[in-house]
């Protein structure tokens, strides 16, 4: 639980945040609270981030997302560019080299935005490598929140481990 002040005229807004582990994978429950006099309007986001850590090839992609818009799955170009998308219920980053998937979902669609966050260390005169990369998700939701009011987001984490082929 925390506390805070919003905007520039500081309103007071309080944030909890619970946590439930269970067979099916994470639950994540965020309470969002105006504790100030008057109403405040923003934006509520919830990022999660996965860095790669394979750097034997240039030309090499850690990890695919999909998502489900207006019922409809989408799979994004990930990790090349900057992706963003409105009404979404799921989304899943799937780690392509070991095969294991992360779901997404939250109690109400949301918008999603992804990019990539890449850093380069120079090698020698005017080379440089990538040194690290980082692939950002978010979750977020338009808010509007009287005095005194709050708002409820849950996210449903599920990790979908990579199926064990049978030795025969």
């Amino acid at each position: 639980e925390g506390s805070g002040e919003f905007s520039s005229m500081q309103l007071p807004v309080g944030l909890t945040k619970n946590i439930q582990i269970n067979t099916n994978g994470i639950s994540i429950q965020y309470i969002l609270k105006n504790k100030g006099p008057i109403s405040l309007k923003g934006i509520f986001i919830v990022e999660s981030n996965f860095g790669r850590t394979d750097f034997t090839t240039d030309k090499f992609t850690q990890y695919a997302t999909d998502i489900i818009v207006n019922g409809e799955r989408k799979n994004l170009e990930v990790p090349q560019h900057f992706n963003t998308e409105n009404n979404v219920s799921v989304f899943q980053i799937t780690d392509v080299t070991n095969n294991i998937s992360f779901v997404f979902e939250p109690n109400e669609d949301c918008s999603f935005v992804c990019m990539p966050i890449s850093f380069k260390r120079q090698v020698e005169k005017g080379a440089s490598v990538e040194a690290s990369n980082t692939l950002s998700t978010s979750l977020y939701w338009n808010v509007e929140l009287a005095a005194g009011m709050e708002v409820e987001k849950t996210i449903n984490l599920m990790i979908v481990p990579a199926k064990k082929s049978k030795i025969k």
